[in-house]
């Protein structure tokens, strides 16, 4: 086993699981369908709306931890940077033409 992990640059531990498993391909595929999609995109333009008059993601945080249970603050904060990003990214565009 350890030749298998210094050729394929895995640890033992994980080639002993992939060896002992019964579907090798199933459990050695990680799923990535979901990382494109939040569960704040329901919210987004509801978001954009109360970190527009607020310019404070506390606020819109305390706003919403009423409307969605599961909020955690450091998941609206990166959504609102990534929003925030997104629209540098078109202003910048804009620019160019």
């Amino acid at each position: 086993m350890r030749k298998l992990a210094e050729e394929y640059k895995l640890d033992r531990k994980t080639i002993s699981k992939y060896i002992k498993s019964i579907d090798i391909e199933k459990i050695s595929v990680y799923d990535v369908s979901n990382r494109n999609f939040s569960y704040l995109d329901n919210y987004k333009s509801e978001i954009i709306e109360l970190y527009n008059i607020t310019k404070n993601i506390s606020e819109v945080y305390r706003k919403l931890k009423s409307k969605i249970s599961n909020l955690k603050y450091s998941t609206l904060r990166h959504y609102i940077s990534k929003i925030k990003k997104d629209n540098r990214k078109i202003i910048i565009r804009r620019r160019d033409l």
